[in-house]
């Protein structure tokens, strides 16, 4: 059995899923599915093509440690179930160059 080892871990997460080199192509192994999420660690960008992605108690559906660009094809969607238990939902984004957009 051969097992691959990524390389670089990029400081990018969707939901629980860290991208790494191995996984920038396909971020959420959605792709067979017509649904992808794919990052381009020499621009920033991540970019979602009808990708549907759903963060269970996590704190953030996106999250980067740095500027990111996010690139929309399709119809996407990001929910984040919010484990905080507050009355309003956390969203938004953080970092340089951050926004934030309620829904």
């Amino acid at each position: 059995m051969r097992v691959e080892v990524a390389n670089e871990l990029f400081d990018v997460w969707v939901g629980d899923v860290r991208i790494t080199d191995l996984s920038a192509d396909d971020v959420l192994g959605d792709a067979e599915e017509g649904a992808t999420v794919a990052y381009d660690p020499d621009t920033h960008t991540l970019r979602l093509d009808n990708a549907d992605i759903e963060s269970d108690g996590e704190r953030y559906a996106l999250y980067a440690g740095h500027y990111l660009a996010i690139g929309l094809t399709g119809t996407s969607t990001a929910t984040l179930d919010d484990s905080t238990a507050t009355k309003e939902p956390t969203y938004g984004t953080e970092g340089p160059g951050a926004a934030a957009s309620p829904r």
